[in-house]
C-alpha cells in the first residue's frame, strides 16, 4: 500500500513530513556538535543545553503522537500510510489496531460530549454505523441522529 496524501498533487505525505522533521532535527544536532568544536567553553554549554532541549521536545512530540495515536488505534509510527513501515506494514490505519481505553476517554470522548452537532455535520448526519448500512442497502431511509445533553 503507497503512501497516502491530502488529495492535492504535489502534497506530502504523513511519512514524507516525518521524514523530513526528523532528518531536520538530526541535521541540526550535527551541526551544533560541530560547531561545538570551534567554540569556546561557555557557549559549548550553551549549544549542549540547547541540544539537550531539542531531544527533549522531539521525546516529548513522539509521546503525543502515540499517546493520540492509541486513541484511534492507528500505527504510531506511519498512520497506516507507509507499506514499508516496520511497526505495521501499512496495516496501521485509523481502527485497525488496539485501541487505548484511556487515551481514547482522554481525547475522543470530549470531543463526542463537547461537540456533537460538529460531528453530526461531519458524518453527513449520520452516525459511521448508520452511514454503513445505508452504503450497504439495509437501511430503507436515511436516520436521524439524536442527540443527549
Amino acid at each position: 500500500m503507497p503512501a497516502r496524501n491530502s488529495g492535492q498533487p504535489g502534497a506530502p505525505t504523513a511519512t514524507q513530513l516525518v521524514a523530513a522533521g526528523v532528518q531536520l532535527l538530526n541535521e541540526l544536532v550535527r551541526q551544533l556538535q560541530t560547531r561545538m568544536v570551534d567554540v569556546d567553553e561557555g557557549a559549548a554549554v550553551k549549544f549542549a543545553r540547547r541540544i539537550t532541549r531539542l531531544k527533549r521536545r522531539n521525546h516529548a512530540l513522539e509521546q503525543c503522537v502515540v499517546f493520540l495515536a492509541s486513541a484511534v488505534g492507528m500505527c504510531p509510527t506511519c498512520f497506516g500510510r507507509a507499506a514499508d513501515c516496520p511497526a505495521c506494514r501499512g496495516h496501521g490505519a485509523p481502527g485497525q489496531l488496539a485501541i487505548d481505553h484511556v487515551a481514547f476517554a482522554e481525547i475522543i470522548v470530549p470531543l463526542f460530549h463537547n461537540q456533537p452537532d460538529r460531528l453530526h455535520d461531519v458524518v453527513g448526519g449520520r452516525t459511521v454505523v448508520e452511514s454503513d448500512k445505508v452504503k450497504n442497502g439495509s437501511a430503507p431511509h436515511p436516520p436521524s441522529m439524536a442527540h443527549s445533553a
